[in-house]
């Protein structure tokens, strides 16, 4: 059993639990739905981890590519309720899901299912990177007050940012410096997994100053 126990499925677990007792009785449907996203996430991360232990497939990249719609879909949905208060349109949003479907769709229509979806989740990362620094260059030039350290979307889209602009960061660097092999595998790999310690803190926090900001407002 402990083989199936990872670093990123406990954290993700952690945020989980956090997100059912800071968000369960949230009256906002989108803040709310972290709760199923995380749920989703932790059995994705956990099947994806039972097929590379069992070898049942050659490759588990069939069960992530599954996981990147509800992934557009949530993160779409948080960056609205974020920018919204700026008067951002929804219809910026609706354009950056159309864009990620239509690689989606043309990826399985090239390769399937059962090939990591690169190009998409590139494209994605490249999508919330620029609503993230969208929402953060409206929040300096805004003429309202912010308590950043209790400003719930501040937080959220801090996390997310660190993830998925970190995430090409990184990519990028090791492909510039064309770095491969075992080791240079395994670097990849542990800064992926602190990019992902950092966003469920940073979430996780950020859920519990929704969670108090909707008891100070009731």
């Amino acid at each position: 059993m402990e083989r199936y126990i990872t670093v990123t499925i406990v954290i993700e677990l952690l945020c989980f639990v956090v997100s059912v007792y800071f968000l369960s009785r949230d009256k906002s449907p989108i803040w709310k739905s972290a709760i199923v996203f995380l749920l989703i996430t932790v059995i994705v991360e956990i099947l994806g981890r039972h097929y590379n232990i069992t070898n049942q497939f050659k490759k588990n990249s069939q069960i992530y590519n599954l996981l990147t719609i509800p992934e557009c879909m949530f993160i779409s949905g948080m960056f609205y309720m974020c920018l919204r208060e700026y008067k951002v349109s929804g219809w910026l949003m609706i354009a950056g899901l159309a864009l990620v479907f239509g690689f989606y769709l043309s990826e399985i229509a090239r390769h399937g299912i059962y090939d990591y979806m690169n190009t998409t989740t590139t494209l994605m990362s490249v999508v919330f990177s620029f609503y993230g620094f969208l929402y953060l260059f409206l929040l300096i030039r805004g003429d309202d007050y912010v308590v950043l350290k209790t400003h719930t979307p501040f937080w959220w889209i801090t996390g997310s940012l660190i993830y998925y602009f970190g995430g090409l960061a990184v990519g990028l660097l090791f492909s510039v410096l064309n770095l491969k092999g075992h080791l240079n595998s395994r670097l990849y790999t542990y800064i992926y997994m602190a990019l992902n310690i950092l966003m469920y803190a940073f979430w996780s926090y950020s859920f519990r100053c929704r969670y108090h900001q909707r008891k100070s407002n009731n």
